[in-house]
């Protein structure tokens, strides 16, 4: 009887495209449990479910029962667990589709839980193995979009690592891909290569070379290239510019604002500038910036250092400083040239909205 059971599940299943899984604990006969398809066996160690990708949606698993009134999933948020007229499901959750890169690198990814099943009898809990197909679905990715190397000099030697000056790294979240290829287009005066890789990360160091002796005054603009060696082929982009300027008339310059004072306004959730933050004298190829206050708050950066002009981002919320009594907060901004010990000197306020 038990066989003919099992034999006609199976043909259900095959005209269905239903997954048989699950396993029966020890408990499972006395707790009055049936979960039809299942062999005893399985629910003694655990059940091994069919792979999926790791981009599925929906349903992972549907079990025809006998004597289960009710079943809660634990051990994992990506899935969920439901009884529909006597019929097991197990889904996918909106998390699943974070499976990357949370589930880590294991060379054969799965996810087990449990589930605990309320039966006529008592309580069974059954361990479940859901084992994933890494599929190629995300591009690689740069510790940094755009990197700017500026050395005040009369050449950069050949053979130089740049990347020894400010670092830059790449990663790949797909779950089994470990390589990445790196390459600049259209240049030959620099090389890349990844010179180690993390294997907790998967967070490749790169090493940028130059090729030969590089003479100032140059600006030379970069596109560095990662692919991730799959199909499909997937690529990520990072902008990298080299700068090699002579001092001018022996001195480096003294750079100085547009303005004294730059005033904000913060009105739903956005900064907007009354004019825009700049240099007057000088370019932020060889400048630093300083803020001073709220850097919890706001961000201070270029938005083009060709053209010396800078931008503020808002890091979090600032609702709670506009509710006190203060209509506005000011931070100073200081801009230092390398080599230089006279910085400029500018103070933005930001303004709250006034009811």
């Amino acid at each position: 009887m038990k066989q003919k059971m099992i034999s006609s599940l199976s043909i259900l299943l095959a005209l269905f495209g239903l997954s048989v899984g699950a396993a029966v604990n020890p408990s499972n006969k006395a707790a009055g449990c049936v979960i039809n398809g299942v062999q005893e066996d399985d629910f003694l160690m655990e059940y091994v479910n069919s792979p999926i990708r790791d981009d599925f949606s929906g349903v992972v698993a549907n079990f025809s029962t006998q004597g289960v009134s009710g079943v809660k999933l634990s051990g994992s948020k990506y899935f969920s667990a439901s009884l529909v007229s006597n019929v097991l499901q197990i889904v996918t959750t909106n998390e699943f589709k974070n499976i990357e890169p949370a589930i880590g690198y294991a060379p054969i990814p799965a996810i087990k839980f449990q589930l605990n099943l309320q039966c006529a009898s008592g309580n069974a809990n059954l361990r479940f193995t859901q084992p994933l197909r890494d599929i190629n679905n995300h591009d690689p990715v740069f510790s940094k979009s755009s990197l700017e190397y500026v050395y005040v000099q009369d050449y950069l030697p050949i053979y130089h690592q740049l990347t020894d000056d400010q670092n830059l790294s790449v990663s790949d979240i797909d779950m089994t891909n470990y390589r990445v290829a790196l390459a600049f287009v259209g240049n030959n005066n620099f090389t890349a290569n990844g010179s180690s890789t993390d294997p907790a990360t998967r967070q490749t160091r790169i090493r940028i070379t130059s090729l030969r002796n590089i003479k100032a005054p140059a600006s030379i603009k970069l596109n560095l290239t990662a692919s991730d060696v799959r199909r499909p082929l997937r690529t990520a982009y990072a902008d990298i510019n080299v700068h090699v300027l002579l001092k001018s008339n022996g001195s480096v310059p003294v750079p100085a604002f547009s303005n004294d004072s730059y005033v904000v306004s913060h009105k739903n959730g956005e900064l907007i500038f009354n004019q825009e933050i700049r240099l007057a004298k000088g370019n932020g190829y060889l400048a630093n910036i300083k803020q001073i206050g709220y850097e919890d708050y706001f961000k201070v950066s270029f938005a083009n250092r060709a053209e010396g002009v800078l931008k503020v981002d808002l890091l979090k919320p600032i609702s709670h400083l506009s509710e006190t009594k203060n209509s506005n907060v000011q931070f100073e901004v200081q801009l230092l040239n390398e080599g230089s010990s006279q910085p400029a000197v500018t103070k933005v306020t930001v303004n709250f909205p006034q009811d």
